[in-house]
């Protein structure tokens, strides 16, 4: 039986007696196997027991031997303590007896050190005079070996006399002759250099390096080098007249990552304790900005030659930025090291020549479009007919838009859309221009309105006014993207650092000026001049899509001017409210109207987006906030047009003079007419016609119990026309 669990923290009698009669053979009665374990239970803890005063025994035994151990350990700590005091007493003597002797030591020490220092100076003047002397010699024979050592040799004197009272002129004189020597050895470096000797740059290493002149060194190396970079561009230039410039550039950045390999493999195995990475950027940064002719001059001269100058230069920009990408993936290719370099001295030499065409960037922007814009216009000149002159110019929308999302990717390619001011004033010149040819077909739609229906016409109208709300949504949506994209762009970390690459000062300025109104909502569209623009025209759209609807309606109600006194002065009998019938001016009218709803029925649509986007600015430019957003812009010019009706039908019935008893029955069944033709379209008379109506209808002995409510004005004017007696 295992006992071990009784010594146990989380021991639980319970579940260990259960345990082991789980492991009992159960065909045993389960008392008989508690009253074993009881037994062995009883029998181990007399054996414990049993322990436990053996142990006890032992250690009372014991105790008198470990007491009087204890005590004799306690006399020699006793003893060890007045001996330790004692040697600090004995200490102390010793230090107050010795402490002048000490002193005494130290100064002659000082002495001692200083008579060294003394000697070895005496040493170093003598030698500095000797070799000062012999150097003389050195230099007459040419041997630069000799000359550095002795040279290194007078340099570790100067450094012991540097107290002397002649240190200056010492050291004066030491850097002459170091330049004595730098010059000498001056055309031997450039030939080891310029023809590649390893063994020779070599050992001009060691000299300069020894002569603390090593930087010296790096500088004769950038300048062979780029001598040698600066006649390949030069003789490319000049040899290859069949080349453009486009080749050219890319053989130049093609040489220059060759030529980096190279020579970082070269330069490993010649300069030591040097920064290459930094010494090879110093060079390309130096190369890129030397080179004759420069670029700046080149690229002039090729894009004053281009018909379309952008998209040359952004050829140039993509062929130097491969070139950069190239560049700094060799370097991490060739390098494990998690440390990058400051490549900001070359990228600025690489993108130094495009800044002045950054700055330009909008002017170029907008000649590249104009182009476009031409070659658009220039396919559809021959359309004479105004319907398909609409047709036309809706299908341009799509090439409108996917030109100026062009213009967007060419400005973050080109610049990461630091120049967007740019690219705002061309895309304002672009659509400005575009617009205009729809307001040339807007002129054409006005022109052809006279007073004849034209069902033709307003078809057109319709959707001339959705090609505009088609354009006006599209815009609008651009207008998002490009406030997008500068946000978006400017929160990247990397235009941070580009953008003092590729603009100047000035264009930094207003692109922070224009990210900073942006973000702080003082504005909040880019296009927004564009945007009105298209608004107006939306509206004046509208205008003649209305007059087209109305002019007929205007035009027998214009018809009506001589029509009541005539009436007045043939028919002096009165008849009864059933025997009047609706006359031909107002059945036309009802025709008109009625016939309306056909032609405005494929309008009609609620999804029709873009020719619903009227009804905003409806509402905004006539200050009716009843125009609701959420009908369609074809029921509401129903709406407006039967409202149309009804208002200038009032103004000519309030222009007649006198109206008979007969004559007032029939302008009454004219109105109840178009009262139930504007019911069937859902509509109904205004209220002032309605009032019209009811004052007409009125007896005359009931006209003024009656007319109570209705607005005075309009009760006194019915009442002079019908001839009624005032009370």
């Amino acid at each position: 039986m295992n006992i071990s669990a009784f010594s146990e923290e989380d021991f639980v009698p319970k579940k260990w007696i259960n345990n082991i009669f789980s492991t009992s053979d159960p065909s045993k009665p389960s008392e008989i196997s508690a009253e074993s374990l009881v037994t062995k239970l009883q029998l181990y803890i007399q054996e414990v027991n049993s322990v436990i005063e053996d142990d006890c025994q032992k250690m009372v035994s014991n105790m008198p031997k470990v007491i009087n151990e204890t005590e004799i350990l306690n006399q020699k700590v006793l003893a060890l303590k007045d001996e330790l005091g004692s040697i600090k007493n004995e200490m102390e003597n010793v230090e107050k007896n010795t402490d002048k002797s000490v002193s005494t030591l130290e100064k002659l020490d000082r002495v001692k050190n200083t008579l060294e220092n003394v000697k070895q100076a005496l040493h170093e003047a003598d030698n500095w005079s000797i070799l000062a002397s012999d150097i003389e010699e050195s230099f007459d024979r040419g041997n630069l070996e000799e000359i550095t050592s002795k040279l290194y040799s007078m340099q570790q004197s100067l450094n012991v006399l540097s107290n002397a009272d002649d240190y200056e002129n010492k050291k004066m004189q030491l850097e002459g002759l170091k330049n004595r020597l730098e010059a000498s050895a001056s055309p031997h470096v450039v030939k080891a250099f310029t023809t590649a000797n390893l063994d020779e740059a070599v050992k001009f290493v060691n000299i300069f390096n020894k002569i603390e002149r090593l930087p010296h060194l790096t500088k004769y190396y950038i300048k062979c080098q780029k001598g040698s970079l600066c006649q390949f561009w030069k003789s490319l230039i000049d040899s290859d007249q069949d080349l453009n410039l486009v080749e050219q550039l890319r053989s130049l950045y093609d040489m220059l990552l060759v030529n980096w390999q190279k020579q970082m493999k070269w330069c490993s195995e010649v300069f030591v304790n040097v920064n290459l990475i930094d010494m090879m950027i110093e060079l390309y940064s130096d190369v890129l900005m030397n080179l004759d002719p420069s670029l700046s001059s080149c690229m002039d001269i090729a894009l004053k030659q281009h018909p379309q100058p952008l998209l040359l230069l952004l050829e140039f920009y993509q062929i130097s930025s491969q070139f950069q990408q190239n560049l700094e993936s060799l370097y991490i290719f060739n390098n494990e090291s998690e440390c990058r370099p400051d490549w900001n001295p070359i990228l600025k030499s690489l993108y130094f020549p495009y800044v002045q065409y950054a700055s330009k960037y909008g002017t170029l922007e907008r000649q590249l479009l104009d182009n476009y814009l031409w070659e658009m216009f220039s396919k559809s000149e021959n359309v004479s007919d105004l319907a398909d002159n609409i047709r036309s110019i809706s299908l341009t929308i799509p090439d409108v838009i996917n030109i100026a999302k062009e213009a967007k990717a060419r400005c973050v390619l080109f610049t990461k859309g630091c120049a967007i001011d740019g690219l705002i004033s061309a895309l304002k010149g672009f659509f400005l221009k575009y617009i205009d040819k729809y307001k040339d077909i807007c002129g054409r739609l006005e022109q052809k309105i006279d007073e004849k229906e034209n069902w033709q016409l307003l078809k057109s109208c319709l959707s001339f006014q959705q090609v505009v709300g088609e354009l006006l949504n599209d815009v609008k949506k651009l207008d998002s993207q490009l406030i997008s994209s500068l946000k978006s762009h400017r929160n990247d970390i990397s235009i941070k650092k580009f953008l003092p690459l590729i603009l100047n000062l000035s264009a930094q300025k207003e692109y922070e000026k224009l990210f900073n109104s942006v973000s702080n909502g003082s504005i909040v569209s880019l296009l927004e001049n564009v945007i009105s623009v298209i608004e107006r025209l939306s509206y004046e759209v509208h205008k003649i899509t209305y007059k087209v609807s109305f002019q007929p309606i205007a035009f027998y109600l214009e018809s009506t001017k001589t029509l009541w006194d005539k009436l007045n002065a043939e028919n002096d009998r009165e008849l009864p409210d059933y025997s009047y019938s609706p006359m031909e001016y107002i059945t036309q009218i009802g025709e008109h109207l009625i016939t309306l709803p056909q032609y405005l029925e494929p309008f009609l649509s609620q999804e029709n987006l873009p020719l619903n986007s009227v009804l905003p600015i409806l509402s905004k430019e006539t200050e009716n906030s009843n125009i609701s957003e959420k009908g369609t812009y074809a029921s509401i010019l129903l709406t407006l047009v039967a409202n149309g009706t009804c208002n200038t039908y009032s103004d000519h019935i309030l222009n007649i003079i006198e109206l008979g008893s007969s004559t007032a029955k029939q302008l009454a069944a004219d109105i109840n007419y178009l009262g139930n033709v504007l019911e069937e379209l859902g509509i109904g008379l205004t209220e002032n016609l309605q009032n019209i109506l009811s004052l007409l209808r009125f007896s005359a002995e009931e006209y003024h119990s009656r007319s109570v409510g209705v607005s005075p004005k309009l009760v006194a004017a019915i009442r002079q026309m019908r001839k009624i007696p005032s009370t």
